[in-house]
């Protein structure tokens, strides 16, 4: 089976890093059965030490793990973790950080996906839609620790604490980009603390074990039903061509919500194509290292950024990057008020290629990237990738926008 990484586990996704996959445990993260490894070595929570910090917190990065019927045989049981701080090259926090991790059940389902919807710290028998409060939990050698909903803060390194948590209340939404917004109202350590949180959350699902798929080599998708284009203006810098601008279409699969199933395909086209796509054939797939190249009527070929983010044209499934295209075509044509888009690629990779092509016809939702500015630019001079082990994370437009490639050299 194929070794691509999620994209919790790449501890690029902590702040920048580039390390393998043995560095995706950090010490704040809770664990389920055998797996737990405590690394509290001095911690002030049970040192009757307080770490005094901020208790409104904008949280930037989380992901999730899935467990299934960890409680009871009628419920999903979900760990989800949101932080913030700079981390080392260890997955350790270096300075003043947080980290909530959120013990969310659910009705069962198994879609690997958190509702919408308000979420009370409850852990009264019947109840869904609710998150477990902080309980003592034992290892596998008897040693305690807090499982169940925590909030961890770290003032320095030799300052943190990890809080159980008592009481509080969540409120989940998820935009159009498949975003989720939250606001977290927590009791901790006595205190109330107001956290916020906005992007993506790719979710594990841990009774399998937490692996990719095998996909297939050759892989069609026949059930696309909805069709995004996102706007993204013009975000690259290092380029000659200044007429151009940057579209991402992702073609979703019916049951995406469940599977996280779609193609994300980039394009260039002039810059005055707003609102709407012209019928069109695109057939040279360009690569990131060659900016003479992105000029309109191009495909941007798969590739991966400074902190292993999968950008580009990629085949994704249940939160992996599969397939980075190297080349093939995408054919675009308007009947109406609907579209026609066929689209077919090949990854050369001689170990991890593979192709994937599909086809819809109906309507296409135009979106804008609001987080798009010239002041967060991209290079198109330099190749990172696709680094195997790519996180499926191009369909969080968001990340496009705050993220910097380095210059051209």
């Amino acid at each position: 089976m194929k070794r691509i990484l999620h994209y919790f586990c790449l501890v690029a996704a902590f702040a920048g890093m580039v390390t393998g996959a043995g560095s995706c445990d950090i010490s704040t993260r809770q664990h389920r059965g055998d797996n737990y490894d405590p690394e509290y070595p001095d911690d002030p929570s049970r040192q009757g030490e307080t770490v005094e910090e901020s208790r409104d917190v904008t949280l930037k990065y989380g992901y999730g793990e899935y467990y299934g019927q960890w409680y009871n045989n009628n419920s999903d049981s979900y760990l989800i973790y949101l932080y913030e701080g700079a981390t080392d090259s260890e997955g350790n926090f270096t300075g003043s950080a947080h980290e909530l991790t959120l013990d969310v059940l659910l009705p069962k389902t198994g879609d690997l996906s958190i509702r919408e919807g308000v979420y009370k710290c409850t852990d009264a028998a019947g109840q869904t839609q609710i998150f477990i409060p902080a309980y003592e939990s034992k290892d596998e050698n008897g040693e305690e620790y807090l499982d169940g909903s925590t909030l961890f803060i770290q003032k320095d390194s030799q300052h943190k604490a990890i809080y159980g948590i008592t009481d509080g209340e969540l409120i989940v939404k998820k935009t159009v980009t498949n975003l989720y917004e939250i606001t977290a109202r927590v009791v901790a350590n006595g205190a109330e603390y107001n956290l916020y949180f906005k992007g993506r959350i790719d979710i594990s699902d841990m009774t399998q074990g937490g692996q990719p798929e095998d996909i297939p080599k050759d892989v069609e998708m026949k059930d696309i039903s909805r069709v995004v284009a996102l706007d993204c203006g013009q975000v690259w810098e290092g380029i000659e061509c200044t007429d151009y601008r940057d579209w991402i279409l992702y073609f979703y699969d019916k049951d995406a919500d469940a599977t996280s199933e779609y193609t994300c395909v980039e394009i260039l086209t002039e810059e005055k194509v707003k609102g709407s796509l012209p019928d069109m054939r695109l057939a040279k797939v360009v690569q990131v290292g060659n900016p003479q190249d992105f000029v309109p009527g191009v495909i941007i070929g798969g590739y991966t950024d400074e902190e292993n983010i999968a950008w580009g044209t990629w085949y994704c499934k249940s939160g992996y990057a599969y397939y980075a295209a190297t080349k093939g075509t995408l054919d675009i044509k308007r009947s109406g008020s609907d579209y026609t888009m066929t689209f077919d690629f090949v990854d050369e990779d001689e170990t991890y290629g593979g192709t994937f092509k599909g086809s819809y016809t109906g309507p296409v939702e135009f979106k804008v990237d609001s987080g798009a500015s010239n002041s967060a630019r991209r290079s198109a001079g330099k190749f990172f990738g696709p680094r195997r082990g790519a996180a499926a994370a191009a369909h969080a437009p968001v990340r496009r926008s705050n993220r910097t490639m380095p210059k051209a050299k």
